[in-house]
């Protein structure tokens, strides 16, 4: 757990009770350079990967680790061209990865990343991991899953209680790296945040055994570290079929104390510096100005491929559930 005059911040991952490998990745990434925080603020990102044991690791770290590196030193201005920006190139390079390396063939990840940049809250999202908020006794959803079956839902095929248990809850109509281009959700306008807020971010480990009010009392009645320790054990007491990560950001109110176990682990990444570091981001090769305009003419047709594959699903479970 990290601590700051202004936020706690906690964060934890299980590989789960069935699952030999953990393929989710996590962060919080922090500049050291006062400049720079003030600018960019701090960046929250939670990744859970997928295509095969290896693929989905280096997927959800390589997301991680670009998203973390290209988002505090891009020359875009203000905060969602850069984060944009940091996303589109982590989603080409894994397409890239997965194109060249046999043995990473079908990789993607999801990708949750949220800025704090009081009084304001920004946040980029891909797949189903999940964001919420948590304030006055009540949490709020603040990403969409973007999976087959809540598009089943919007189109009014099947409610909301079907699709908790639907046999395809899994299926991802996005994700980082499977196309070339991927449709990247904001929150606009950006949220502002208020003293006593907290933030959870979580892969669907979590969500597929705890529902939404499960996990506000959770986070309402627990320090962030404690939170996060429970959430995971009950998933896993739960069944624990997933990676199960979570990652929760209390903002403190004024003369809020200072936690006992502040600083006490570390299981987060507390410095741009260390994700500077990474080998990952440098091994791979970062598009230039002139690659992304000759890269433009092909986002068309993959998003159309998108459209029509989508379409196609969705008709085809619709005839399925009304022989």
């Amino acid at each position: 757990m990290v601590e700051r005059d202004e936020i706690v911040v906690a964060g934890l991952s299980h590989q789960g009770m069935i699952r030999k490998d953990n393929q989710d990745s996590y962060g919080f990434i922090e500049p050291e350079a006062e400049e720079l925080l003030k600018r960019r603020g701090r960046l929250f990102i939670v990744a859970d990967g997928l295509g095969g044991h290896r693929g989905g690791r280096v997927a959800s770290k390589m997301a991680v680790d670009i998203v973390g590196k290209l988002y505090f030193t891009s020359d875009k201005d203000p905060i969602y061209p850069a984060l944009l920006h940091a996303l589109d190139v982590a989603n080409r390079s894994i397409f890239e990865s997965s194109s060249k390396h046999e043995e990473l063939q079908g990789m993607a990840t999801t990708c949750t990343a949220l800025v704090l940049l009081p009084p304001y809250l920004y946040m980029a999202h891909v797949g189903d991991s999940r964001a919420y908020l948590v304030r006055n006794g009540m949490i709020k959803q603040l990403t969409t899953d973007h999976t087959l079956v809540e598009e089943m839902v919007n189109s009014g095929i099947i409610n909301h209680d079907e699709a908790r248990s639907h046999p395809d809850s899994h299926i991802l109509t996005r994700s980082l790296g499977i196309l070339q281009a991927v449709e990247i959700d904001i929150l606009e306008p950006p949220l502002r945040i208020q003293p006593g807020d907290s933030l959870l971010m979580c892969s669907d480990g979590l969500t597929v055994y705890l529902d939404d009010q499960e996990i506000l009392q959770v986070v309402s009645g627990n320090t962030p570290e404690k939170a996060c320790e429970t959430l995971v054990e009950t998933a896993n007491e739960r069944g624990g079929r997933d990676n199960v990560t979570v990652e929760l950001v209390h903002i403190k109110t004024p003369g809020e104390a200072p936690s006992e176990a502040a600083e006490k682990t570390e299981p987060l990444i507390s410095h741009t510096e260390r994700l500077l570091g990474s080998p990952t981001p440098a091994a791979l090769p970062v598009p230039t100005d002139a690659q992304e305009e000759r890269e433009e003419s092909e986002t068309y047709w993959a998003v159309l491929f998108y459209a029509a594959y989508l379409a196609f699903m969705i008709l085809y479970f619709y005839f399925y559930f009304n022989k």
